[in-house]
């Protein structure tokens, strides 16, 4: 289907399928995606940021439990002189790029995971407390979520290579119409049932039909619903956050995002941000309920915090098209008005926006003076406000909002002047008082990877899936390097440990920036 005819074509199926295919066949999907009234409990939803969630805090503790042994074994399988009478908290966290990040950290998480892969690194993945991403990271970690975790094989062969390749313009491929069909009934009902509705939420059905499992995209899954998977209640992979950014987005069409843009977080548990102008959760699943300083009106929301609605909202990039550099982003651009086109016909011009957009839950609350006077809260993906490799804005970011654990990264002009982006990098090495950050920039090893493709790409063929997600593998193995596990070994150990193996100094001299 030619881009150009995809907004005629929604509009077609909206008046000419939709009718008979959600009578007969949608109920189910359509009361699935519109949220639900539900009682509130007894004890407050919303609370000030002065500590983890509670559920988030008791799965940390039961996983460290867990991971610990697996890092040690690690570490002793690298070089049994490591010390590892004490060890770190291990997080891994996702980059944005669409695809291009989808599939080279697909590799990376690949051959870092003892069920599948041999790689050098192999073990490293069971050893890792939390996964946080954003964007095209976030694809990957909402994907492995949904399908409770399985290996990257298992995703490549079921998921990756037969739904990339049709995009998100072709859902379900041959069954696209219905797939388009059942998209605009559920939003349908989701403007019926008084919930604001953008562009951002058939983008999330899109997603969900590239990466959920079921015929209807996985329409009835929540990110609160995670906590019952049976690899999370088991304690057995790390602690999914995504991540997103606030915008100054509006249904009247500003769509700019300040360099010091809230940046919020999901998690299976709660929805919020650390940062100053918020400080404050909400339980994740009762997203979007009608609070006014932190006190319900009438029920709760039940079932808002649909997985795909996270997974665009984390990823939406469409603010790029105000900006006439990016107003030839080909087949994104036409994706953008095409949805845009679609949301006007099922939920009219109020609900016109590209943004995603969530009932305010810290509406009037005290401790989150930036947004109190919002009804709407609107998202994208941090692009927009810079949050981009070379990480530095990020650095200062997290400088400004006084979270002073992360390590200080250097200016892009030293990224460039020392050809940083060449190999992986340690941060924070020398900062005792903050994290330390091992940085794998995206290198193409093989001339036919393919690996570098462009974040507006919407489709990805087959034999691409594949290349791209073995440069990953050899992204995390650094090509292979014979020095990279003890080096990767160091930098793990070099805060905890009594003492280093002597290999220790030359992996510093190659790797650490100061």
């Amino acid at each position: 289907m030619r881009l150009d005819q995809l907004s005629a074509a929604i509009t077609l199926i909206c008046y000419a399928v939709l009718p008979c295919y959600a009578a007969g066949h949608g109920r189910r999907a359509v009361d699935a995606y519109a949220p639900q009234r539900a009682t509130c409990p007894t004890s407050s939803i919303v609370r000030p940021a002065s500590s983890l969630a509670t559920g988030e805090a008791q799965y940390i503790t039961a996983r460290k439990v867990i991971a610990d042994p697996a890092l040690a074994s690690w570490l002793k399988k690298v070089n049994d002189t490591f010390d590892t009478s004490l060890l770190p908290t291990l997080g891994l966290a996702g980059s944005s790029g669409g695809y291009r990040a989808l599939l080279n950290e697909a590799g990376i998480l690949q051959a870092m995971d003892a069920r599948d892969s041999n790689s050098s690194v192999h073990g490293l993945y069971q050893a890792f407390i939390y996964h946080a991403a954003l964007s095209g990271g976030g694809w990957l970690a909402t994907s492995l979520a949904a399908w409770n975790w399985p290996t990257i094989s298992y995703l490549q062969k079921t998921v990756y290579e037969p739904n990339l390749q049709n995009g998100l313009l072709l859902p379900g491929g041959f069954y696209a119409p219905l797939a388009y069909a059942q998209t605009l009934a559920d939003v349908t009902a989701q403007a019926a049932a008084g919930y604001p509705v953008t562009a951002g939420d058939i983008y999330g059905r899109l997603l969900g039909y590239n990466l959920f499992p079921g015929p209807d995209g996985g329409v009835a899954l929540t990110m609160s619903g995670l906590t019952s998977s049976a690899n999370f209640t088991g304690h057995k992979v790390p602690y999914p956050i995504i991540t997103s950014t606030g915008t100054n987005a509006s249904s009247s069409g500003n769509c700019t995002e300040p360099p010091d843009a809230t940046q919020y977080e999901y998690t299976p548990h709660e929805f919020g941000s650390w940062d100053k102008g918020v400080n404050s959760f909400v339980q994740m699943s009762y997203l979007g309920s009608n609070l006014t300083n932190g006190m319900v009106h009438g029920k709760c929301a039940s079932g808002f915090d649909n997985l795909g609605f996270v997974t665009a909202s984390t990823s939406n990039v469409f603010g790029f098209l105000c900006d006439p550099l990016y107003s030839s982003a080909g087949d994104f651009a036409s994706l953008a008005d095409a949805l845009q086109s679609a949301i006007l016909e099922v939920a009219g011009p109020a609900s016109s926006g590209l943004f995603n957009e969530i009932p305010n839950s810290f509406l009037e609350y005290t401790h989150a003076s930036a947004v109190s006077s919002a009804k709407l809260l609107t998202f994208g993906d941090g692009d927009l406000s810079l949050q981009n490799d070379p990480i530095k804005n990020t650095f200062l970011q997290a400088e400004a909002q006084g979270l002073t654990k992360m390590p200080t990264i250097p200016p892009t002009s030293t990224f460039v002047a020392e050809a940083l982006g060449t190999q992986a990098r340690f941060f924070g090495c020398k900062q005792p008082n903050t994290i330390t950050i091992v940085w794998l920039p995206l290198v193409s090893y093989s001339s036919s990877a393919g690996s570098d493709i462009s974040t507006f790409d919407i489709e990805v063929s087959e034999a691409n899936t594949d290349s791209i997600i073995r440069n990953g593998n050899l992204i995390a193995t650094q090509n292979n390097d014979l020095q990279w596990p003890t080096c990767l070994a160091c930098a793990i150990s070099m805060k905890t440990a009594k003492s280093l193996p002597a290999a220790c100094d030359a992996c510093f001299a190659k790797h650490f920036v100061s």
